[in-house]
């Protein structure tokens, strides 16, 4: 057979399939009203958005269940000019699309983005748009809604002298916000501060951050939506930098203030024990990838506070002086493997820069009525240089480590006790359920009724406003057992 007949059979070959599938999908659509779509859900829901930026994409797969073709008229958005709502139809972006085709048994893709526009409000107003199906004289709808907030936004924000922030609308900052020597910085109750990916907040001067109970002020990342199902960012670590407080920083004050999900938490740079770095009074410093508290000869205070889950330590001192009266810290961090212990106790350690080593005194580090409990087996890591001071000191603490009392731990909840029975402080939540966390003890914890009473009657409220008298005793830790007690 010649080469000129091949490729004429071939042709036809080729032109028949075509054909057959131009006739599957062309010729034969149903018009059966009764044949309608099906969707993945009924409603696609966006968490609160930062007005003026675009929003992550989320998607909805459209079915068709029956065994003939379907041509759908017209897909488009109902409200598209005015709501901020976009799609891209089987990867095409528009607003309106028309004769869209979909197979037999088969299935497409619509994605949904969205950019709100200014309310002119402080509050979060409501927006909802659909997108609309018509086929075969019927319509359907997928309903789209989400809550619009207007921001402030800061680029390379610095500080030269005091200022005050307004709390009128929460600050998106994007890069750095620099407290300069000499100034302070002071955030009022409900300050809230969205640090976008790697963003850092460097303090010269001073911070002062003086939230209350009811209105707490909160540094977190900007990401409002979720990793996955059940998992919202707000959740995972490593949303931003984190707090660095420089050698030129002293006397900041952190009061009822949240902060979290940051790479390396709060950094103090070598400084003098002789004068207050900071004090913190019913705080909750949460989620880091890496040290969630690391200070170098510093004079640190903290009170009534929570410091809970690091990749590496939750508190890494080397050196300064130390005091810690009803804290709660906790390690059960879950995102990448652990790489230290709760509390590291250090007067040397090796410089990240060069490999050099480094020394300061530990001239005191106490810690009063405060948990050490975590996943590890051992929970407080001390390690000293003989020739330098080393004074630490554990006064009616509960700590996961197996030892006895001496000069330096009294009054200690061990691990397991004399008989040889774990010592557990029973927190409400540990992570095992969508990495929510709920370090409230439990009725049953070994934490209740047993801590030094003439230490809490210096501060006879815990974070939550409970008293610590309100029973047979007041409670180890950061928090008092109350019944229907939740999370800070």
């Amino acid at each position: 057979m010649g080469s000129k007949n091949i490729l004429f059979i071939i042709l036809l070959v080729l032109l028949t399939a075509l054909a057959g599938a131009c006739t599957d999908f062309d010729d034969d659509f149903t018009t059966d009203s009764s044949h309608r779509l099906s969707f993945s859900q009924d409603t696609l829901s966006f968490d609160t958005l930062f007005s003026e930026f675009p929003t992550s994409t989320q998607r909805l797969k459209v079915y068709n269940t029956y065994d003939k073709p379907m041509l759908i008229e017209n897909i488009h958005l109902a409200n598209a000019q005015t709501s901020g709502f976009r799609m891209n139809v089987d990867g095409v972006s528009g607003t309106s699309f028309t004769n869209v085709e979909l197979r037999a048994k088969d299935s497409m893709f619509i994605f949904v983005e969205a950019t709100m526009k200014t309310t002119g409000t402080e509050t979060p107003l409501w927006v909802e748009d659909s997108i609309c199906f018509r086929m075969n004289g019927n319509q359907q709808r997928i309903l789209l809604q989400a809550a619009s907030q207007d921001v402030i936004v800061l680029k390379g924000k610095t500080i030269t002298q005091s200022e005050t922030l307004t709390t009128r609308l929460p600050y998106l900052i994007y890069d750095s916000i620099i407290v300069e020597k000499e100034a302070v910085l002071t955030l009022p109750p409900n300050t809230r501060l969205f640090f976008r990916n790697n963003a850092y907040m460097k303090v010269k001067g001073t911070l002062k951050a003086e939230g209350t109970l009811s209105q707490p002020i909160v540094f977190r990342g900007h990401r409002l939506d979720k990793l996955f199902s059940g998992v919202p960012y707000d959740l995972v670590p490593g949303q931003w930098d984190g707090i660095y407080f420089t050698e030129t920083s002293f006397n900041n004050h952190l009061q009822y203030t949240n902060i979290r999900n940051t790479n390396n938490g709060l950094g103090f740079s070598a400084s003098s024990p002789d004068e207050l770095k900071i004090k913190l009074e019913n705080c909750v410093i949460h989620n880091a990838s890496l040290d969630l508290f690391h200070a170098i000869n510093c004079r640190i205070e903290a009170y009534n506070s929570q410091f809970s889950n690091a990749g590496g330590a939750v508190l890494y001192f080397v050196g300064g002086n130390i005091i810690f009266k009803h804290c709660t810290i906790a390690n059960y961090f879950r995102w990448s493997k652990r790489n230290n212990a709760c509390l590291v106790l250090r007067n040397s350690d090796i410089s990240l820069d060069d490999g050099s080593e480094f020394s300061y005194p530990l001239i005191n580090a106490e810690f009063h009525n405060s948990i050490f409990y975590g996943s590890y087996g051992t929970e407080v890591s001390i390690k000293k240089k003989d020739d330098l001071p080393f004074e630490h000191f554990f006064n009616y603490c509960m700590i996961k480590a197996n030892g006895t009392d001496d000069e330096n731990f009294v009054s200690t909840i061990w691990y397991k006790n004399s008989e040889n029975v774990i010592q557990d402080p029973k927190f409400k939540s540990i992570g095992s359920d969508n990495y929510i966390y709920d370090f409230h003890i439990d009725s049953t914890s070994a934490a209740r009724n047993n801590a030094n009473s003439s230490i809490s009657a210096e501060m006879p409220f815990d974070m939550d406003g409970n008293s610590r008298f309100g029973d047979e005793g007041p409670d180890r830790g950061a928090y008092e057992w109350v019944p229907g007690s939740s999370q800070y």
